[in-house]
């Protein structure tokens, strides 16, 4: 087994056809570097070297030994420099789970922004819910949670990415709909569609909580999973509903968007991930998500 030192000198020699000038080009001195080679031979069984007055050249066998230890060499550098990258978070693969609007905004904005800046790291995506994103950050099955509301939990850590504010979405053939702004107590008489209905306490309870500071009851005829089958509902005439911003990049046909006319209410959207056991690929993410936020 050779190691790496001998295989550079062995390519010293072999670039230079001359111990000495290899010598020189090493740092080392001739007689050293001369046992090394010779070593090698020995080793192999072969001659590497045809040697004249003035120099060497190299035999048949010392050409494809060349060869070979260049792309072992290469294949160590790179090993070295993948190993170096995947410790600074450029490659590696990063499991993001996501849930409801969000992948309709800001989500695919900090992807695009991470492989700007990695372009060889890999994503995944998949949606889950609430208790799944924190399963799987439990059992290392995910990296990171795009959310919008969790509870404390010991070894999660949570952080506010974004506030975006809150739309009305109404039928096009809705009255309401040729109207610029709503303020929530206009709602007070409208048939009110809510999500998601599961996981609980989420953005469905944001809103019937935000109807009552407005100093009514909403009158909810549905809760539906998540903010598509909600805007279904909204699109068909039965009912409207408060949506983030992001939920307004969703096309479906006959819905319309209107802005609420209350800057306090908005839907708070959170990342959360292990305290503990920081994957780099994670650390280079949260980074992308801190400088967007700044």
């Amino acid at each position: 087994m050779f190691d790496l030192r001998k295989l550079r000198q062995f390519i010293a020699v072999a670039e230079e056809l001359h111990f000495g000038r290899a010598a020189i080009r090493l740092h080392m001195s001739q007689p050293p570097l001369s046992r090394s080679i010779h070593q090698i031979e020995k080793d192999l069984e072969v001659e590497l070297f045809i040697r004249h007055p003035h120099g060497v050249e190299l035999t048949n066998e010392g050409e494809v030994f060349l060869n070979e230890a260049r792309n072992i060499l290469l294949s160590v550098e790179r090993a070295y420099e993948r190993t170096l990258q995947a410790k600074r978070g450029e490659i590696g693969r990063l499991v993001i789970g996501y849930q409801g609007s969000t992948v309709f905004d800001l989500l695919p904005r900090l992807i695009a922004r991470f492989k700007q800046a990695h372009p060889q790291a890999q994503i995944e995506l998949h949606n889950m819910n609430k208790n799944q994103q924190l399963l799987n950050l439990r059992n290392h099955s995910i990296h990171i949670g795009i959310i919008r509301h969790v509870n404390d939990e010991p070894g999660i850590t949570t952080h506010t990415i974004a506030k975006e504010p809150i739309y009305v979405a109404v039928s096009d053939s809705h009255s309401l709909v040729k109207t610029k702004s709503l303020a929530m107590k206009s709602l007070a008489a409208e048939a009110l569609i809510v999500f998601p209905k599961a996981n609980r306490p989420s953005f469905a309870d944001q809103t019937i909580a935000e109807c009552r500071k407005a100093g009514f009851v909403p009158n909810i005829v549905q809760e539906t999973e998540d903010v598509i089958s909600a805007l279904v509902l909204v699109s068909v005439g039965l009912g409207v509903a408060l949506v983030p911003h992001s939920a307004c990049n969703i096309k479906i046909p006959d819905v319309t968007f209107i802005p609420l006319s209350n800057p306090k209410f908005y839907a708070e959207l959170c990342c959360i991930h292990l305290t503990e056991r920081r994957a780099p690929v994670l650390e280079a993410f949260l980074q992308i998500i801190q400088d967007s936020s700044q």
